[in-house]
């Protein structure tokens, strides 16, 4: 009898052990994405910040959890991806830029290209979540290289 008990009170302790550590996980941070999965999460709107200069001392240091974004001197722009490939760019806050830009995007071997009839820019995808991805960008007329963060709007 005192065998069963025993037997039960550990299998008890055992179920609860486990239980405890499993819902004590971060269930709010995100699991890196592999850049050529993200055309299964892309779809949807999203706001970027660019940082145009040959180096970003913030690279490495970029988390995909972390949604914020910087005032100030990068540019910004809203996009909005359909499923079907093609979506639209704009900028409200630039002259420059056409307030509404429609593309096509595709995804192919890790990164984004968007398309507009005249110029595609490159988006090689750096770091990916669900909410937030990061990348080195080849924009054609543009700096050599620039970095972007790309972070979904709800």
């Amino acid at each position: 009898m005192k065998e069963s008990i025993l037997k039960l009170t550990l299998s008890l302790l055992a179920a609860l052990l486990c239980f405890g550590l499993q819902s004590c996980s971060n269930d709010n941070e995100d699991e890196p994405i592999p850049p050529s999965d993200i055309s299964k999460i892309i779809v949807g709107n999203w706001i970027s910040e660019t940082y145009y200069q040959s180096t970003n001392p913030y690279v490495d240091a970029m988390d995909i959890n972390d949604t914020s974004l910087h005032d100030g001197y990068n540019q910004k722009f809203i996009y909005t991806f359909y499923e079907d490939g093609h979506g639209y760019r704009s900028n409200p806050d630039s002259d420059f830029f056409p307030h509404r830009a429609e593309f096509t995007w595709v995804v192919y071997e890790g990164s984004l290209y968007i398309g507009d009839g005249l110029l595609t820019d490159v988006f090689s995808i750096y770091k990916a979540g669900k909410n937030v991805f990061y990348t080195k960008d080849c924009i054609e007329g543009g700096p050599d290289v620039a970095y972007s963060k790309f972070v979904r709007r709800s």
